[in-house]
């Protein structure tokens, strides 16, 4: 709940600024109101939209599928949403992978990989690695890369929100399939955006699901082993932990 405060704070300041400069009453001068305006009130409505879709995900209900579902209403709404998050998010995604010591992505279990998003340069690196299948769990991130349209890897994409967890009904589809993908001998690449949470969370599940660990605590110590900026923070290790109680 904190980034819907967050957001919502954001946003209606935005919109309040971008109000007081077409009034006239802000230090913006007449000429450049509307210039100003504009953008301010964009991303504040943008900054509004998100922190619904957080306070959405926090009553367990699933934005990620009103977003990138069938409804048209629902990819129109995002698209107006994500313009002025991903003016800023695109840039700092590519400016992390050029100073960043950090791999793009890393081996965490026989055929099972976890990383960031990969970006169009990325694309030989990941085929190169053998990965022939993709779960992109960005809400935010389409296919930088191009894999999808490659027709050498097998790609899904789920729309889990950044720094938060998803729903159980999320959570368990997500599991199944990269279970599913594995047991048929495929190579899987799980990514979020930096390869840190949400991607090491559906990853723990399918290790805990497939028997390569016994417990959500060993899951947790083996991902960090293997990729050693991953933490699952307090809603995704509950989540994860009330899963696997439910399993066993």
């Amino acid at each position: 709940m904190r980034l819907f405060y967050l957001l919502a704070v954001l946003g209606a300041s935005l919109i309040a600024a971008a109000a007081t400069s077409l009034a006239g009453v802000s230090a913006v001068p007449k000429a450049w109101s509307a210039w100003v305006a504009v953008p301010s009130a964009w991303a504040g409505s943008a900054g509004i939209g998100l922190a619904i879709a957080y306070l959405v995900a926090a009553g367990e209900r699933e934005p990620g599928r009103f977003f990138l579902g069938e409804a048209r209403l629902g990819r129109i709404v995002w698209r107006f949403i994500l313009v002025p998050y991903l003016g800023a998010a695109i840039p700092l995604v590519i400016v992390s992978r050029l100073v960043s010591r950090e791999r793009l992505f890393d081996r965490v279990a026989d055929r099972l990989y976890v990383g960031g998003a990969p970006l169009f340069w990325n694309q030989a690196a990941v085929l190169a690695g053998g990965i022939d299948t993709v779960l992109n769990l960005c809400v935010e991130f389409g296919d930088f890369s191009g894999l999808a349209t490659t027709g050498r890897v097998a790609y899904r994409r789920e729309g889990w929100l950044d720094g938060t967890a998803p729903t159980l009904g999320q959570y368990q589809q997500a599991v199944e399939w990269i279970v599913e993908q594995h047991r048929s001998g495929r190579t899987i690449l799980v990514h979020c955006a930096q390869g840190h949470g949400r991607s090491a969370l559906a990853a723990a599940g399918a290790m805990l699901a497939l028997g390569l660990v016994p417990s959500p605590d060993e899951a947790a110590r083996v991902l960090r082993a293997g990729r050693p900026t991953i933490r699952l923070h307090g809603e995704q290790r509950r989540l994860l932990d009330r899963w696997w109680s439910a399993r066993s």
